[in-house]
């Protein structure tokens, strides 16, 4: 099953500026699909929220531990998002999401970090699914250090194959 979802769309800074506190910082808590699952999880990083950002993955955490995880993200303020086109398949009860994603991290200091690759997510079929609930969640990711333009550092496709 297949569904296409956004042309390569630029999503607007996660965070208010760079320098902003989580205080000025709109929140944001959006599972409906797999474009607000990331910019939720980019909002929670933003505001030093590390127990909501680490909430937003599944059971192959991106980190060791948590307490590593809430170490790298010390210090962002911001994030800037660029999304390529989505690519939505499902298997065995789940359907899985492919976001071609580039990322650019401001911290506090006015460093930049920027990455680009594909981040999946899944949602196991609700109707299904037992206590405790799933809700969507992410799964993986490929990010790697990139440099330029975003749109240019974006992958042309997360398809498989």
């Amino acid at each position: 099953m297949r569904y296409l979802f956004a042309a390569l769309a630029l999503i607007g800074s996660v965070a208010a500026s760079a320098g902003a506190t989580s205080l000025t910082q709109p929140y944001l808590d959006d599972r409906s699909d797999a474009l607000a699952l990331i910019r939720s999880y980019y909002n929670a990083l933003s505001r030093q929220e590390f127990a909501r950002a680490w909430s937003y993955w599944g059971d192959d955490k991106p980190a060791a531990d948590f307490d590593a995880f809430e170490a790298e993200g010390q210090g962002i303020v911001s994030v800037d998002l660029v999304f390529g086109e989505v690519f939505s398949e499902g298997a065995a009860g789940s359907v899985f999401h492919q976001v071609p994603v580039a990322v650019l991290v401001t911290r506090e200091d006015g460093g930049e970090e920027q990455s680009a690759g594909c981040v999946v997510a899944r949602l196991a079929n609700p109707q299904i699914q037992g206590v405790p609930f799933r809700p969507m969640h992410l799964v993986s990711d490929t990010l790697a250090p990139a440099s330029g333009p975003p749109e240019d550092t974006l992958p042309a496709s997360c398809e498989p194959g």
